[in-house]
């Protein structure tokens, strides 16, 4: 798994911009990071390898620094076996975020399976070898998901597609469905 510590980033946050970054209030900066070593340590202890995002960067990588939402790695990149999906975040504040990835998975020799160039594009979910779920949110724009869909089917048995509310509460698909084990998973069911 790859993660990236909150650090200097979070300090560009305020009480007149945490909006524009997209926090519904200036975060507990110690808490934050309390919480991102504990889950580390929670992956470690289960055996996870445990990749940091600045690691996988070249010298001298700085916009990391310049980018609080870049703690949230899954929406900005989904791993399968046939390479990454790549996403281009919606938001002024969030964009920028997916270079850094694709500069962090060039150096691991990760292949980009699709990359959006331009369009938003945030998240979709692997459900396993042969499935992957689109959740249609504010956060994607229809030709992207189109091309999308055309993509993953070539790559893919099955593409699941939901049309969810545009809700900033629906931003992500990680927001309504989480998998846990191959019998497992966390649905918020009115979606």
């Amino acid at each position: 798994a790859m993660l990236h510590r909150p650090t200097e980033a979070f300090k560009l946050i305020n009480r007149h911009n945490y909006q524009y970054w997209l926090f519904d209030r200036v975060p507990d900066i110690p808490r934050y990071q309390e919480e991102h070593d504990r889950y580390r340590e929670i992956l470690m202890q289960c055996g996870v390898e445990v990749l940091e995002l600045l690691d996988c960067l070249p010298p001298g990588a700085t916009m990391a620094n310049h980018l609080p939402n870049l703690t949230f790695l899954h929406d900005i990149a989904v791993i399968t076996s046939k390479g990454a999906i790549l996403s281009h975040m919606a938001f002024p504040g969030r964009i920028g975020e997916e270079n850094i990835m694709r500069q962090a998975l060039t150096n691991l020799s990760v292949p980009i399976l699709m990359d959006f160039n331009g369009e938003a594009f945030e998240g979709c979910l692997l459900l396993d070898e042969k499935t992957i779920l689109l959740a249609e949110t504010e956060r994607h724009s229809r030709s992207a998901v189109c091309k999308f869909i055309g993509r993953m089917l070539k790559h893919f048995e099955q593409v699941v597609h939901v049309d969810v509310p545009r809700e900033r509460r629906f931003m992500h698909p990680d927001t309504i469905f989480g998998r846990i084990s191959q019998k497992l998973a966390l649905a918020y069911l009115p979606v």
